[in-house]
């Protein structure tokens, strides 16, 4: 059976870790970018995951502008 695919956006390396490790351990395939730049990078270039767990203070890119990017380019995509 295929495991089920996150993506972690969390620019702090411990949090990242850690969220990471909980996740792998409970079963999950989990993909990580450091900014929300990075995170729309990975949705455009591998399988799309399952979930997005997205830190919303960001730099660089805060996790709202993320979704509103993500939101937008799906709108485009479904018409």
């Amino acid at each position: 059976m295929e495991k089920i695919t996150v993506l972690v956006v969390e620019d702090d390396p411990s949090t990242l870790e850690t969220v990471r490790d909980i996740l792998v351990q409970a079963g999950f395939h989990v993909d990580t970018a450091a900014t929300g730049r990075d995170a729309l990078g990975k949705l455009l270039d591998v399988k799309q995951p399952a979930v997005i767990v997205l830190d919303v203070r960001k730099p660089v890119m805060d996790g709202r502008e993320f979704l509103t990017v993500v939101r937008a380019y799906h709108r485009l995509a479904a018409s």
